[in-house]
């Protein structure tokens, strides 16, 4: 996205820099979910403040949605008056806080110098990685080359208490289908315990740690990194949440209901021909759902940069041998010869796979956490093949 280029901060004038960390809290739009955070440098004494910000993207680059798919997605850099920024984000109704952070006069002129280098067109863009090089890991890193490492020595090794995936939880929670499509992309990586370093990659956590944090001084004292944090704007509508969601019981009520409804149409479909077809319909369109989020699943973990979706044990929820069946069921409700047994066959299999993803799970290698999406699966399937063996059964 094209930037126009601030003027430079004069280096030298360390002693007039204030640095501060913006923190942006939820909005409505799904990349604002996870919150922003800027770096805001104010120059006193030419009355000059700019937010420097590396959460831009634009969706009219060339071949964005491809390299979205396949995880090489590019952003980029940018500043502008901090007022403009303030502005828009009361605009959208986002909360924000400003810390001040505590550099020296040359640690502020030194990040400044930085983000300046950093501003330059050709040094802005970067490849965007949602968890571990992203617009908060991006702010992290400049703050902590100001403190030449001070905030990665201390909590590189400070455990977070939580995984990639609970964070993903936590914030996802709300929208159900939108918080399956992730998880079910989401493989045995993002299921590690974070450091507090890690954890970072999110803008709430950066600013928590700094909240506390203590550096080295120039003269070798211990003193806060932030000393004084101010409430610029508190949202009316969005709220970062706590702790992920309940999501177990609409989930498992879900599955429970779609393969009951399955079990019952294959049932009734020797009696009634309305039954047979929406049976065929319903058992096929899921079918094609099932098999072609199945290659998706592949597709990230093999034929992609997305490290998060790598070793996925959802490969089982979901095959490709699903896609079979969108062909099978209709012939095997006709009567067509071999067919029935085909499909019983196949549809034996893909509800088999989804068992073993339920089995495999007091194994300690399989710790992926998606108990609640095989309860919301593994049923679906079963209702198809149970419905599936009644109506070959009457066929």
């Amino acid at each position: 996205m094209a930037q126009a280029v601030p003027p430079a901060l004069p280096a030298d004038s360390g002693r007039g820099l204030s640095v501060g960390l913006l923190t942006v809290g939820p909005g409505e739009e799904v990349w604002e979910l996870w919150g922003h955070n800027t770096i805001v440098v104010t120059d006193r004494d030419h009355g000059l403040s700019q937010s420097y910000n590396w959460g831009l993207f634009d969706f009219r680059q060339e071949n964005f949605i491809l390299r979205f798919a396949r995880g090489q997605m590019w952003y980029s850099m940018g500043a502008r008056r901090t007022d403009r920024d303030l502005a828009l984000y009361v605009y959208r109704d986002r909360s924000m806080v400003l810390q001040d952070l505590a550099l020296t006069p040359g640690q502020g002129a030194a990040l400044q110098e930085f983000l300046a280098w950093n501003d330059i067109p050709a040094n802005r863009g970067y490849h965007y990685n949602y968890y571990l090089d992203n617009c908060s890991t991006r702010v992290r890193d400049a703050i902590d080359g100001a403190l030449s490492g001070q905030l990665k020595a201390r909590f590189d090794t400070m455990p977070s208490g939580h995984t990639w995936r609970w964070e993903t939880r936590r914030i996802l929670g709300w929208n159900l289908p939108l918080y399956v499509a992730i998880n079910l992309a989401l493989g045995h990586p993002v299921d590690t315990g974070m450091t507090a370093w890690q954890s970072m990659f999110l803008p709430r956590r950066l600013e928590e740690y700094l909240r506390n944090a203590r550096v080295v001084d120039v003269s070798g004292q211990d003193v806060p990194l932030v000393r004084g944090t101010e409430d610029l704007n508190r949202s009316s509508r969005f709220v970062d949440p706590a702790a992920p969601k309940a999501t177990w019981v609409p989930l498992a009520l879900g599955g429970l209901l779609m393969g009951t409804m399955l079990a019952w149409l294959g049932g009734a479909a020797s009696t009634s021909r309305r039954a047979r077809r929406w049976f065929g319909a319903l058992a096929g369109a899921w079918s094609f759902l099932a098999g072609f989020l199945g290659l998706l699943l592949l597709f990230l973990w093999f034929l992609t940069d997305h490290w998060s979706s790598r070793q996925n044990e959802n490969v089982l929820l979901l095959t490709p041998l699903s896609l079979a069946l969108v062909v099978l069921i209709p012939l095997a409700l006709r009567g067509r010869a071999g067919a029935g047994r085909a499909s019983l066959t196949l549809a034996s299999a893909v509800a088999g796979c989804a068992a073993l993803a339920l089995v495999i799970k007091v194994l300690p290698w399989f710790h992926q956490y998606n108990l609640e999406l095989i309860a919301l699966i593994l049923p679906v399937h079963a209702g198809v093949l149970a419905g599936l063996r009644r109506a070959v059964a009457a066929a």
